[in-house]
């Protein structure tokens, strides 16, 4: 009589990845904030409403004077946004490193989320292409920071 082979343990079938969803946005609780803080937090959400206004509730990276007319299908194909609700207002410089342009209004530019994450991934080249296609606010802001880049 041969021997039998040892049974061997079956390894579990693999579950399906679920794809993650991203965390809901927090929002604010402002009765947890300090009267500075609150202060704070107004301002910023009347610079952020006036720099929508300003890019017209679009994105700017889409509108800019250089960039060819895009329709609304090639905007959403290509991932950016075409609703308002998917717009962050960013500083061109940062308003820790340049906290007199905090509120100035030609240092915000309303982009869609897509381009808000490559404007801080790749910062000099942002700068580069605000600078072209935004010359009048560069220099606008060039004499607020006093001097260039």
């Amino acid at each position: 009589m041969t021997p039998q082979p040892k049974p061997t343990k079956r390894a579990r079938p693999r579950r399906p990845a679920i794809p993650r969803r991203r965390p809901p946005v927090r929002k604010v609780a402002l009765h947890r904030l300090g009267p500075k803080a609150r202060v704070r937090w107004a301002r910023d959400r009347e610079w952020a409403r006036y720099v929508y206004a300003q890019e017209d509730n679009r994105c700017a990276m889409l509108l800019a004077p250089t960039n060819a007319v895009v329709s609304v299908a090639d905007r959403r194909d290509s991932g950016c946004c075409v609703r308002p609700c998917n717009l962050d207002a960013h500083h061109v410089f940062s308003k820790k490193a340049h906290p007199a342009l905090r509120y100035v209004r030609a240092n915000g530019i309303a982009v869609c989320r897509k381009h808000h994450r490559l404007a801080h991934q790749e910062p000099n080249w942002f700068l580069w292409w605000f600078e072209r296609e935004f010359p009048e606010r560069w220099a606008a802001l060039a004499s607020w920071r006093g001097g260039t880049r």
